[in-house]
């Protein structure tokens, strides 16, 4: 019986994308090696984001833009390419950290610089601090399980919280689409419970796309937040009772999962 000590958002979501991908990472450990651009990228954005806000005070615009800069490589994966530089001088970061080419991760550096920019404009008008940034959270889930996880930023203005998730992707939802959404249901869901204040607290949970600065947010009430609650407990009893069926599809999903041929394929 497959059983685990924590649950994450990304755990339940991949559940919901394919039981067999689920099955693979996180049950056989079959991680894929090689690193993504879209991960490194993001992490990359969300430390400078984050470095932004820490100790609730600003920086100048050329501070922000060096910690960009030295943050390339993200704290994250900065043993690892110590460990790849020790073993290999020449190895190059545009290959440690997915790109396709120099010039690819070239593209990707300017792109990064140009938001990082725009982001110190926008956040430097607003008159108020957040409430917190990287709030991390660890709360139980009705079937006992703990959820834990990191929220990117909360504000607070007039009596009310705003919670906020930065994306750094090119595909933006609608608001009808994050209705059904785990991650900002469970979101607001464990920053009540966290604080033990009702779901009436919160103003609004919205994804901020940053390539485009659009803020898309959803409000949740408690039926809402009640029928995710119901999916994540229906996932974690699938998954304690050891189901994980294949779900091949043409899709964008299947398109570029690392398992699309082996082992997937096999029956």
């Amino acid at each position: 019986m497959a059983k685990l000590d924590k649950w994450s958002i990304s755990k339940l979501k991949c559940y919901q994308d394919c039981p067999y991908k689920f099955y693979c990472n996180h049950i056989l450990k079959m991680y894929t090696v090689d690193n993504q651009k879209a991960l490194t990228w993001g992490c990359t954005f969300h430390e400078t984001a984050e470095f932004f806000f820490s100790d609730f005070n600003y920086p100048t615009k050329e501070k922000l833009l060096d910690f960009y800069r030295y943050s390339w490589v993200s704290r994250q994966y900065v043993k690892s390419w110590e460990k790849l530089k020790s073993k290999n001088p020449n190895a190059t970061t545009w290959e440690f950290l997915g790109y396709s080419s120099f010039s690819e991760e070239q593209e990707y550096y300017k792109l990064g610089e140009r938001i990082v920019s725009e982001f110190w404009d926008r956040h430097t008008k607003v008159k108020y601090l957040p409430f917190a940034i990287e709030l991390k959270f660890e709360e139980k889930l009705p079937t006992g399980d703990l959820l834990v996880g990191s929220i990117d930023r909360v504000d607070f203005l007039k009596n009310l919280f705003a919670i906020i998730d930065y994306k750094t992707g090119k595909w933006e939802s609608s608001t009808d689409k994050l209705k059904s959404d785990l991650q900002l249901g469970l979101y607001q869901w464990a920053f009540c419970k966290k604080f033990n204040i009702p779901y009436s607290s919160i103003e609004y949970t919205a994804l901020n796309y940053v390539r485009s600065f659009n803020l898309v947010p959803v409000t949740f009430y408690s039926q809402d937040i009640e029928k995710m609650l119901n999916t994540a407990t229906a996932i974690i009893m699938k998954v304690d009772s050891d189901l994980f069926p294949k779900n091949p599809r043409e899709a964008f999903m299947c398109k570029n999962c690392p398992y699309k041929n082996d082992p997937c394929n096999r029956s």
